[in-house]
């Protein structure tokens, strides 16, 4: 080989190493770009998680209280008995003065 083919060869070679530096320079940026979009998205997750896990112990306390405050109101088997008798002597007497009402009896 001549000198004129081997400075040709090394042209083509610089060339080469050139275009090949440029294209791994380029996939490097889009990888870095990626990968910090990916991070952020990561953290931005995170955060969301977080808001949502004190979101979460909140209504769990809210929904804890709200049992506490329903169990303690029941009405007792006695208790609704004797409101039952009540309401039924009232109204035993309610009928008992609409019956004797003027209107109500017509044999008067």
């Amino acid at each position: 080989m001549d000198e004129t083919q081997l400075n040709f060869i090394n042209s083509q070679v610089s060339t080469l190493q050139w275009a090949f530096n440029v294209v791994l320079l380029v996939v490097g940026g889009l990888g870095g770009i990626i990968l910090k979009n990916l991070t952020a998205a990561v953290r931005q997750t995170q955060h969301t998680c977080e808001n949502l896990v004190e979101a979460d112990k909140g209504l769990a306390d809210k929904v804890q209280s709200l049992e506490i405050l329903v169990a303690g109101q029941y009405v007792t088997r006695q208790s609704h008995e004797r409101l039952e008798e009540g309401i039924f002597k009232r109204l035993d007497v309610i009928a008992d003065k609409m019956d004797a009402m003027p209107c109500r009896n017509p044999k008067t």
